[in-house]
């Protein structure tokens, strides 16, 4: 910050700057970039590995914003929630109608911590097929809340607010107690189940306690390890960190195969699949539905394919939804298919139907049946 500007610490991680003499928006953006950038700058322990932290930077403006200053703290607080749910590491400043957003926002958080209490989830299953037999070659564990007014809620509403709150890590740990006791249920049921994955988030492997969890729930339901898989983000997997490190070896060191999920999602690429130590890479439904839409994108899964057949990984190509897609990813060797063609995600009580049949007819049969 500049000399004339006052830093103080609120309390935590919660500090506030005070800026004297600023006349304009676009000299307090500089300020607030300035910090920003500098926070993010990787800083080294004695572990001697690179860390990175990022700050989020609300602001408020006298007097346009308030003539108090406890108005003007509570402004650049709302500004500053924006600026997480922004993705983080940025700086916004108030609007009025961040008021109504952020206090939607903590009705939100408010009703997840109940959930979190109340166990109010469930977990469905979603098929993973070999893509040559069409027989049932393992499941993806998907968790839904089983919200008491509104019903079954999908991830997608509210595993990001989850993620910021630090409520992934209660959350995920109830999904992998509950995945390996339901595998347990089938075993006990006289039925022979296939591997599940459960989705972590770096948030819970950067935790550092999941492997032991994980490797605990399967001594105590005496479930062997090869019947549950790992699904982590490429993220997560490059990130050298000591605690990750710790993690990821911790449970290969257990027998449990790890996967990247939605390859291909933001920085992916085919120059770092050699750094991925992993068994299964899980393509991102994106690569999928550019099948359809022309040449290069057949091309491109042709590459990923080719080259993780060199590392040795298994390729699952998410989001399969079409007969054309079906056939085309079959032709290029794809190993296992999994999307809303083959089957949606399922209850357990459902599971146990398809543990005894070819979920599609095989390869050779469906092309046979095409050309009849």
């Amino acid at each position: 910050v500049r000399a004339s500007d006052h830093v103080a610490r609120l309390g935590g991680d919660e500090f506030t700057v005070v800026l004297e003499h600023a006349d304009a928006d676009e000299a307090i953006a500089h300020v607030a970039q300035s910090i920003v950038d500098a926070l993010a700058t990787p800083f080294t322990l004695t572990a001697g590995s690179g860390n990175l932290i990022s700050a989020s930077i609300g602001i408020s403006v006298y007097p346009r914003d308030g003539h108090a200053a406890e108005l003007l703290l509570k402004h650049a607080d709302v500004a500053m929630y924006a600026a997480k749910a922004d993705g983080k590491g940025c700086h916004h400043f108030y609007q009025p109608e961040m008021s109504e957003a952020l206090l939607l926002r903590l009705s939100r958080e408010r009703a997840l911590r109940h959930a979190v209490e109340r166990n109010e989830f469930v977990v469905h299953y979603q098929p993973r097929v070999d893509a040559r037999s069409g027989r049932l070659s393992s499941f993806e564990a998907l968790i839904r809340w089983d919200h008491p007014d509104r019903g079954v809620i999908s991830p997608g509403e509210f595993i990001d607010l989850a993620e910021d709150t630090g409520l992934v890590v209660p959350i995920g740990d109830w999904v992998i107690r509950e995945v390996v006791a339901q595998i347990a249920r089938w075993k006990s049921d006289g039925e022979r189940p296939v591997p599940v994955s459960v989705n972590v988030s770096p948030l819970q492997l950067r935790n550092g306690q999941f492997a032991a969890l994980l490797l605990a729930a399967l001594h105590e339901f005496r479930v062997e390890p090869a019947l549950v898989e790992v699904e982590v983000t490429e993220s997560a997997v490059v990130d050298r960190s000591v605690a990750v490190v710790q993690q990821l070896d911790a449970m290969r060191d257990g027998g449990i195969r790890l996967m990247i999920d939605d390859f291909g999602v933001g920085h992916s690429s085919l120059a770092q699949l050699h750094r991925l130590d992993v068994d299964v890479l899980k393509v991102d439904r994106g690569f999928t539905t550019a099948l359809s839409e022309g040449s290069e994108g057949e091309l491109l899964y042709r590459a990923i394919i080719s080259m993780a057949e060199a590392l040795e990984m298994t390729v699952v190509a998410e989001g399969v939804e079409t007969l054309a897609q079906l056939r085309l990813l079959r032709t290029m060797g794809c190993d296992e298919l999994q999307g809303y063609l083959i089957s949606r995600p399922l209850p357990a009580e459902q599971v146990p139907g398809l543990l005894h049949q070819p979920v599609l007819p095989p390869f050779d049969k469906m092309e046979l049946a095409a050309t009849a």
